[in-house]
């Protein structure tokens, strides 16, 4: 299954009519034997339709654009031949077809006369299946049969160079700048070195790569030199070879691939595949026929890759079976090559057969001495005027090969992970938004292949307040005022010009801003951020040619001077981002923007940035469980802890800990000798370790007096994915839930506070806390601000259900405790912890904490040993125990 079969209608209508010959073939199977079951139908269409796929692509398709004897004839299957494919192939030669595409699809009735839906733009056919829905395959079909495509050359349609899977009304990506730079990423080799490789003759100027003096021109006004020139700019701009649509190079590199992949393949279809009726029918297939024995369609030339007279195919070979093979090629390619079952598999890496260019010999990209890929794709291959292919080659030719290389390549869509609503063209009398979302946003983790993705997050398209809008005039400044809620004005200072649709052209409609639940925005809000108002702008994804200001209401009432951060989602990334800067008015009604401003049309708000907050986890007064109290670095490698060692404390009949408020007691029992040394126990009591709830203090400076605000914080530990929160709040009032409250004292200033959290029930380990902490305000029942986040570690250590009673321990019992990130706690019964760092690889020792000089390892049967500096050994069993 292609993942991109919905990139454009008309790869989509190829992916329906090869699913509609499949169904065709298994009706036909199935009738002349009802005894075949419904896995024997779909294997024996499946093999079918890769036979068409193959017999087609070799027959029809290669020989027009390679030439007539551009690939050797079919001499049987080689098992000696690696049909994987090549980096030069994937990440540049099969990208050809980028310069044939032209602006327009067209769509033609049985009459062959344009439907009025026709011409369909390119730019707004991207992941878009409507035209398909609305008038089936056959008018897709039809007009790609007789559109002549683009002529292929360093020219690229402004559709792929600035428009690429853009939503509607905003820009996209530019396909020749990725073309480029996947090259260098992939550390493909230059043009001339790649031609090297090739044993062709290497360009000595810009004039042996192309005869075209404009092309040598563009070139030479970016590169300096004609080495430099990356392996896909200089594929596109040479000279084609004969009888062929693609020059030199590409052609090398393309009938290399194909023949690997024709004579590597154990299931290739001329390879007793089939029986002599059947491979006969297989090769009697055309593109032509294919078309018309699966839609309505019935008058079609023998030939619709090109207008012009086909060439001759590369001949039959191999050989018919008597029966059909018992075998099926797996989903995956594994075990084609049954010598070497990987080879060619999906997943395995692309095929070097080339001396990699990375710049640093190893991954960094290559040519960082060449030009931007952007100022490339500028000054080469914008395209001054439209070209028609001088070898009459149809819109047809081009999706074959673009199903071809989706099929080979098996590289993920550029936006296959993207929802688009398109509620701008709701079938209703009110006005609803476009929304384009990321689903890993929505879902909360990345795209789950081959299973039901379930969005918890419910979408709202709000109805838009059109009618409150403002009409942009492109000739003036248009100042957009437009009332969300009684008594409150959200307004948009658009200068002269600025305001654009994704073409470019000049936005002269309604603009209108309607306020929207904040729960319901279509991006999730940052996770620290709690505005009291979001609104969005439409329609949506007009761009700005400069950053406009915006200026909101006070709703919550901050004090006057309050800086505030305005935020806007980002049409690219689906998230969103803080544009400018803002502050209350003086006056105190008004947040105003200051600096930067909105670059498109769509959701935004203002929001306070988080204040800072003190974790005193990096102070003395919670010094880091597992750092030495006299040199405590927090983002050191976790170190030791001795209690009474140089930290405050109070003694007694115990000793308590002031800085964490742990008991600390010891009891020598009566000692005795032994081998001429004296020798005895030590009990060792820990509170800590006996009622293991670690406290987190943290603090904010230079607080305001304000009786609407509140600091507020929430507190979670987390290990090896089990996260366990500090219960707090049930949630409401624009807060998730979990959150602890303290009322701002009079006159402010400097506030300190804690949280406990509660491990009694965790295993020990060292555990990941992240601390959310913020001063909100509250104002009509809803809280409004920024939260901020901090984390760091606590070695937890649980001995409640220590034999010798709860949180006693013996001195000198060692134990290790390995953590989901691959580190080692170890603790001894006397209060010692050392965290130890994970190996860096396999088979080397855990990184000592700094100060200690052992050395820990973890031994083949999944023991421990630690050696000492005099070489005294502690040995330790799987389980960790001394």
């Amino acid at each position: 299954g292609d993942v991109r079969a919905n990139d454009n209608p008309a790869l989509a209508s190829l992916h329906t009519l090869l699913v509609r010959e499949h169904n065709r073939r298994a009706d036909e199977l199935a009738l002349a034997d009802s005894n075949l079951t419904g896995e024997q139908l779909y294997q024996l269409s499946r093999r079918w339709v890769s036979a068409i796929l193959q017999q087609i692509t070799y027959n029809e398709f290669l020989p027009l654009l390679l030439g007539e004897s551009a690939l050797p004839a079919y001499s049987g299957y080689d098992e000696t031949v690696d049909p994987a494919i090549s980096a030069l192939f994937s990440g540049a030669a099969f990208r050809f077809g980028h310069s044939l595409a032209s602006s327009e699809m067209v769509l033609l009735d049985e009459n062959n006369d344009p439907l009025a839906e026709s011409p369909l733009s390119l730019r707004d056919a991207f992941f878009n299946p409507e035209p398909l829905k609305d008038h089936g395959i056959e008018p897709l079909l039809r007009g790609l049969t007789t559109q002549v495509v683009e002529e292929l050359d360093a020219q690229v349609i402004d559709d792929l160079r600035n428009f690429l899977f853009g939503p509607p009304g905003a820009g996209g990506l530019d396909l020749t700048s990725l073309n480029i730079q996947r090259g260098r990423d992939l550390g493909l080799p230059s043009y001339n070195d790649t031609r090297r490789e090739l044993g062709l003759d290497a360009a000595q100027d810009f004039s042996d790569l192309t005869n075209d003096a404009s092309v040598q021109a563009r070139l030479a006004s970016v590169y300096s030199d004609v080495e430099q020139v990356d392996l896909w700019v200089g594929g596109l701009a040479e000279d084609h070879a004969t009888g062929a649509v693609v020059g030199e190079t590409f052609a090398s590199i393309i009938a290399d691939q194909f023949t690997r992949l024709r004579d590597g393949d154990r299931f290739w279809f001329e390879n007793q595949q089939f029986n002599a009726a059947d491979l006969a029918a297989i090769r009697a297939t055309t593109m032509s026929a294919l078309i018309q024995r699966n839609t309505s369609i019935t008058t079609l030339p023998a030939s619709v890759f090109t207008t012009q007279t086909a060439p001759a195919g590369f001949g039959t070979g191999g050989a018919a079976n008597a029966s059909d093979p018992t075998e099926n090629r797996t989903i995956d390619g594994h075990g084609n090559n049954v010598a070497m079952p990987g080879v060619g598999q999906v997943g395995t890496n692309l095929r070097t057969d080339f001396t990699p260019a990375y710049a640093d010999g190893i991954s960094q990209p290559a040519g960082p001495n060449r030009p931007n890929a952007r100022e490339i794709s500028n000054a080469v291959f914008a395209q001054t005027s439209p070209t028609t292919n001088a070898d009459g080659i149809t819109h047809l030719f081009m999706i074959w090969g673009q199903l071809l290389t989706h099929d080979t390549n098996l590289t993920p869509g550029g936006t296959d992970n993207t929802l688009r609503i398109h509620g701008e063209s709701a079938p209703t009398s009110d006005a609803y938004p476009f929304v384009a979302e990321k689903l890993p946003l929505m879902l909360e983790h990345e795209v789950y292949v081959g299973f039901n993705n379930v969005l918890d997050r419910p979408i709202y398209l709000p109805k838009l307040d059109v009618a409150g809008g403002t009409d942009i005039n492109p000739s003036q400044e248009t100042m957009v005022d437009q009332q969300i809620a009684p008594g409150e004005m959200v307004s948009i200072q658009v200068a002269a010009g600025t305001l654009e649709d994704r073409d470019g052209t000049m936005f002269d409609g309604t603009l209108s801003i309607t306020e929207v639940p904040p729960e319901l925005t279509p991006a999730a809000l940052p996770t620290n951020l709690i505005p009291d108002l979001v609104v969005t702008i439409q329609p949506a994804n007009m761009v700005f040619s400069q950053p406009t200001p915006v200026t909101f209401p006070n709703r919550s009432g901050w004090a006057p001077g309050e800086p505030m951060d305005l935020w806007s989602i980002n049409p690219e990334t689906g998230e969103f981002e803080d544009v400018g800067d803002m502050r209350v008015s003086s006056d105190g009604l008004r947040i105003e923007t200051i600096s930067g401003g909105i670059n498109n049309t769509s959701w935004g708000f203002p929001a306070r940035p988080p204040i800072a907050i003190r974790d005193s986890m990096l102070e003395t007064a919670t010094p880091e469980e597992s750092c030495p109290t006299t040199d405590c670095n927090h983002n050191s490698a976790a170190q030791t802890k001795r209690p009474g060692s140089g930290q405050a404390n109070a003694p007694g009949t115990s000793v308590v800990e002031l800085h964490s408020g742990a008991v600390i007691e010891m009891h020598e029992l009566v000692s005795y000798y032994s081998l001429g040394q004296q020798r005895g126990l030590t009990l060792f009591y820990d509170s800590q370790r006996a009622d293991p709830r670690p406290i987190i203090h943290f603090g904010a400076d230079n607080v305001l007096a304000d009786p609407d605000q509140r600091l507020v914080a929430r507190l979670q530990f987390e290990r090896g994915g089990t996260t366990t929160e500090v219960p707090g709040f049930a949630g409401g009032m624009g807060l998730p839930g979990g959150e602890h409250f303290w009322a701002i004292p009079d006159g402010g200033g400097n506030l300190q506070a804690a949280l406990q959290g509660d491990l009694r029930g965790q295993p020990s380990g060292v555990y990941r806390y992240t601390l959310s902490t913020g001063i909100l305000r509250l104002d009509d029942g809803q809280f409004s601000g920024a939260m901020s986040e901090s984390s760091g570690q606590v070695v937890h250590v649980n001995a409640i259900d220590s034999p010798f009673g709860s949180g006693w321990q013996l001195a000198g019992v060692q134990q290790l405790v390995e953590n989901p990130d691959g580190s080692l706690l170890f603790s001894d019964g006397d209060g010692a912890n050392y965290v130890f760092g994970a190996r860096p690889t396999a088979g080397e020792p855990y990184v000592s904490p700094p100060g200690d000089y052992s050395t820990l390892v973890k031994n083949t049967d999944g023991a421990f040993t630690r050696t000492m500096t005099d070489q005294t050994l502690y040995q330790f069993d799987v389980a960790g125990r001394l």
